[in-house]
């Protein structure tokens, strides 16, 4: 569990600190990745059948520092050559997230929802069905919502972690508010976007006026008010004693009972690439998905 401290860290900044830390997992390879190297191997291992060798290609190609050390145009350009759907379905995404921010800038209201106030922004997650990136007709209300359920559902990792990028910048945190991108984080488990959310709930009365909003009830799920009871609850804890919360506590993830750093990298460099179960969630959040999208805007 976190430790505690008799200091007070009440302008400690947790992302700012920690966010810069973390990223040397995505950008440092195990191993000197190149073009040139993995298009040989990955021709020779189809040319000579060679399954083991093809899978260690592939494996490779889902690191993150991978992508960090080929760049997007390069990686991207093996995905198409090679037929690679992961990756194909990661620059789709990518695609449809810079779609969505050109319609904005453009003045259409595509995906806007952090003007809302009151609205059951969980109900509305429920209801919008996940969407294969390839099957999108057109840009709505709904496109980013369904796209997120579906890397969710289908445990697309880079899709996931292209979104959460995308929620982190300030094109994709503006159509959100802190509430909204607080029940995103927890929902589909992305704990660097959990940790910006929380970086600013410091103290009880950071809490207390968090949880005095309009959108506590109406924006956040029983699963969201039971993690944030939680970390109120160390708090007092901690107060009663006559002590602080010091670096640590900030830099711990009560949603998966693990640091933010171990939890990026279970969630980002899994041993296994197990399917996720979405009933949980449902059950959790009170809500199901017979329902269809009812008109927003």
């Amino acid at each position: 569990p976190p430790s505690s401290s008799s200091s007070s860290f009440t302008s400690f900044d947790p992302f700012a600190t920690y966010h810069k830390a973390t990223q040397e997992m995505f950008t440092e390879p195990s191993a000197k990745v190149t073009i040139d190297s993995l298009n040989i191997d990955m021709l020779t291992a189809s040319i000579h059948g060679d399954k083991k060798r093809m899978e260690e290609c592939l494996s490779l190609l889902r690191l993150p520092s991978t992508i960090y050390a080929l760049g997007d145009i390069e990686y991207e350009r093996i995905g198409l050559l090679h037929e690679i759907d992961f990756i194909k379905q990661r620059r789709q995404v990518r695609i449809i997230l810079q779609s969505i921010v050109y319609a904005n800038i453009k003045g259409q209201t595509v995906g806007q929802f952090a003007n809302l106030i009151g609205f059951n922004f969980v109900q509305f997650v429920d209801n919008c069905k996940p969407l294969n990136p390839f099957s999108l007709k057109r840009l709505d209300n709904t496109t980013f919502l369904r796209l997120i359920r579906w890397a969710y559902l289908t445990d697309s990792l880079l899709v996931l972690a292209e979104i959460e990028k995308f929620l982190l910048s300030e094109s994709g945190s503006d159509l959100f508010n802190e509430y909204q991108l607080l029940h995103l984080a927890h929902r589909f488990d992305m704990p660097q976007l959990r940790m910006r959310c929380l970086s600013s709930l410091r103290s009880i009365e950071d809490i207390e006026d968090f949880s005095g909003d309009d959108n506590y009830d109406a924006q956040l799920s029983e699963v969201d008010h039971s993690l944030l009871k939680m970390r109120a609850d160390h708090l007092i804890h901690l107060r009663s004693l006559s002590l602080s919360p010091d670096a640590n506590f900030f830099l711990w993830d009560f949603h998966s009972g693990c640091t933010f750093e171990e939890s990026i990298e279970t969630r980002y460099f899994p041993v296994d690439q197990s399917m996720p179960d979405e009933s949980n969630q449902k059950m959790s959040s009170g809500f199901s998905d017979d329902a269809e999208v009812a008109g927003l805007f």
